[in-house]
């Protein structure tokens, strides 16, 4: 079993590939729990898995397999596979090409998921970097980093294969949807690194944080991330200089000010600028409504405010 399960013991092990052995291409991703328990989610499925770091018994493994299988039984829909769908008629010979293209492309696709899932805690830490170093949106960022990481495992693959074959574009798009798709499951959700960021911002202004938010800061990692997977990966966030609280530094003369906001990233200060601008629409919608509340209160009419200020 490879580096990246070293963490986990042999039974888990044992769990995880049985699991990938009977779901085939659906994705699915797995971490470790408080309790040293694994927790399994299956796309598709709103039910979450969870397994020991020991079996209990003897058919521990079994029950736990048959209920995955018992549970994508219930599925009324069941997951698309890589196959394509038989064709009506006669199998001509462009026919058993196609099919024979695709099996090795379904081949490739099933290797290259498998290579994903074995790194994914390295991905996850290179696209936080990414995160944080381009001046861009976020959604942006992360939706090219895959693409492109998704592109170049296929084209390694392709180098790598022995037999050189041409592949029609709508079949390598296809590999491209489907890795795409469990890349996706498997990694965070942009919200996520929005959170992850919000929250960095905290200690570099060196505002006061409740004692578990400074936990999940120091984690890089929130209790409840909302993502489309479960992350497999600690994020370990830059450390930086605590700096002035956001009420010194806008007492601060503008260079000083300039200069400690310079200490964030390009991200941190899109992130912070976003938040400035939604705190300022906020402000000024609590504004009117306290305007407005008391005009009613005084019992004030919008007649009468409109004659003073003409």
């Amino acid at each position: 079993m490879s580096n990246h399960l070293k963490g986990y013991t042999s039974f888990q092990k044992r769990v995880i590939k049985g699991l990938a052995e009977l779901i085939e291409e659906r994705p699915f991703s797995y971490k470790k729990t408080s309790n040293n328990h694994i927790e399994i989610k299956i796309k598709g499925i709103d039910r979450v898995f969870y397994s020991s770091g020991t079996p209990s018994d003897h058919r521990s493994y079994d029950n736990f397999l048959s209920d995955v299988r018992s549970t994508l039984r219930q599925q009324s829909e069941p997951e698309p596979v890589l196959l394509l769908s038989g064709k009506d008629g006669p199998e001509t010979d462009k026919d058993s090409i196609d099919d024979r293209r695709q099996a090795s492309l379904n081949k490739i696709t099933r290797t290259i998921i498998k290579r994903i899932r074995m790194s994914i805690e390295k991905i996850q830490q290179d696209e936080w970097k990414a995160v944080l170093s381009e001046d861009d949106a976020h959604d942006n960022i992360i939706r090219t980093f895959r693409d492109n990481l998704v592109e170049r495992e296929i084209q390694l693959a392709m180098k790598l294969k022995k037999e050189k074959d041409y592949f029609p574009t709508a079949m390598i798009k296809q590999t491209r949807s489907t890795i795409g798709d469990h890349l996706d499951f498997m990694l965070p959700t942009p919200a996520y690194y929005h959170d992850l960021l919000k929250k960095k911002l905290v200690p570099a202004f060196g505002d006061k944080a409740d004692p578990e938010e400074k936990d999940d800061v120091s984690s890089g990692q929130p209790d409840n991330p909302e993502k489309g997977t479960s992350p497999q990966v600690t994020v370990q966030p830059e450390d930086r200089d605590q700096g002035m609280n956001l009420r010194q530094l806008v007492r601060a003369k503008r260079n000083k000010r300039l200069s400690e906001i310079k200490k964030l990233s390009k991200s941190e200060i899109s992130s912070l600028v976003e938040d400035f601008q939604n705190a300022l629409e906020q402000k000024h919608e609590e504004d009117i409504q306290d305007l407005v509340a008391q005009i009613k209160e005084k019992g004030i009419t919008l007649a009468e405010i409109q004659e003073r200020l003409e």
